[in-house]
């Protein structure tokens, strides 16, 4: 399994700047048991269970680094199939 950084922030001249921080406040705690429920990854070490799965963290500097690289060969790689038929 392959884990990745996700991220959460405000924007800059939202309309309701409050309700932007209650919403991210309530994402990074009590929220992240229903986004569970939802089979979104929580944030939260205490809720993350991977049984026994090989987790991996994804170095993001190093994929956008190689991105380009691995885009290119996996489009070269789809050419070799063959169109299927309805």
């Amino acid at each position: 399994m392959f884990a990745r950084a996700n991220g959460i922030g405000l924007a800059n001249g939202a309309p309701k700047p409050a309700a932007a921080v209650l919403l991210t406040e309530w994402l990074l705690s009590d929220g992240q048991e229903i986004l569970l429920d939802n089979f979104i990854t929580p944030a939260r070490a205490d809720l993350l269970d991977t049984g026994d799965a090989d987790v991996r963290t994804i170095d993001v500097g190093e994929y956008l680094a190689e991105q380009e690289e691995w885009t290119q060969r996996y489009e070269e790689l789809q050419q070799f199939g063959e169109v299927a038929e309805d």
